[in-house]
């Protein structure tokens, strides 16, 4: 047990390290805190700096926001057979963006009202959790689109959905 554990302590301060260039490399770039600011624990640079490299900063690389859902895997895609017409779970899409919207979604239903709404609201209508995840995870891109074409951060005030449910005390 004691060699394991002296075999992990240089691992541990090397991802420290690590996340601390992330966390400096994420606050410098112009982008940056605009992907800050839809995370709420300050310890959540990783899956922040993981939006932005996968985003990127060309705003004319994701036209609409679906174009991002769709690059993200979390929009459906149409299965089409003769007279039958299926949605059907996007495979070819951008698995680690895929992944760091799906943290964000995941994350977010616990503490944000609106998220906790989406998510629950998808699993009302049927849906099991990770198919509501990706309800939730293509709410979220249409906001992070907006703030991202926009340029400005995440602001909850002048979030519409939000401060709809809010005022119907939810």
């Amino acid at each position: 047990m004691l060699g394991l554990v002296a075999a992990l302590k240089p691992l541990v301060e090397q991802i420290k390290l690590l996340t601390s260039q992330i966390a400096g490399a994420l606050r410098d770039h112009d982008d940056g805190a605009i992907f800050l600011s839809l995370f709420r624990d300050p310890k959540s640079v990783v899956t922040a700096a993981e939006l932005l490299a996968e985003i990127g900063d060309c705003r004319n690389r994701y036209p609409s926001a679906e174009a991002l859902a769709a690059d993200a895997g979390m929009a459906p895609v149409a299965v089409e057979s003769g007279k039958r017409k299926v949605a059907c779970f996007r495979w070819a899409c951008d698995k680690r963006l895929r992944n760091a919207v799906a943290c964000l979604a995941d994350s977010s239903r616990h503490r944000h009202p609106w998220a906790h709404s989406v998510y629950q609201s998808a699993l009302a209508r049927g849906h099991d959790h990770p198919h509501a995840i990706r309800v939730l995870g293509r709410a979220w891109l249409r906001v992070i689109w907006r703030i991202w074409q926009d340029q400005s951060p995440y602001d909850p005030a002048r979030h519409g959905n939000l401060q709809r449910l809010l005022a119907a005390g939810g």
